[in-house]
């Protein structure tokens, strides 16, 4: 066996997983994070991406998100904003639960995707939000 073709070296709970398990969980999870959000999968496959560590901020096309401290973040730059993409075959492109918002964010370099978000973390005190609009 070439070095090429080796068995990946992953273990789950100690044993090696075979594909069609892997498949299956994956399947399993993608189908159960689209019906959380009351998403019906159409003819894209549209990739989830997480975002629940970001503090976020809706702004008038899109999002504005960061990583840590928010005042530090700004001052730093270490925040990215994002347009909302209005892809032609959803009903939604934004959808929202008691504790989650899923939008389909266009990223500007690899394509889009949705980008889940926890909704504690969304931005609510009028002195950041007025901080990342005057910086964003």
């Amino acid at each position: 066996m070439t070095e090429e073709h080796k068995e990946p070296d992953v273990k789950i709970a100690g044993t090696t997983p075979d594909l069609g398990r892997l498949l299956m969980s994956y399947m399993a999870c993608k189908t159960a994070i689209h019906k959380f959000f009351g998403y019906v999968p159409q003819e894209v496959e549209i990739p989830i991406s997480d975002h629940t560590g970001y503090w976020w901020l809706p702004d008038e096309d899109g999002f504005v998100c960061g990583e840590g401290d928010v005042k530090e973040a700004i001052a730093e730059g270490k925040y990215y904003g994002t347009e909302v993409y209005q892809h032609q075959h959803l009903e939604k492109h934004i959808y929202v639960t008691e504790t989650h918002t899923m939008v389909c964010v266009d990223t500007a370099t690899d394509g889009h995707k949705f980008a889940i978000f926890d909704n504690a973390k969304k931005v609510i005190d009028p002195e950041l939000i007025t901080l990342i609009r005057e910086h964003a």
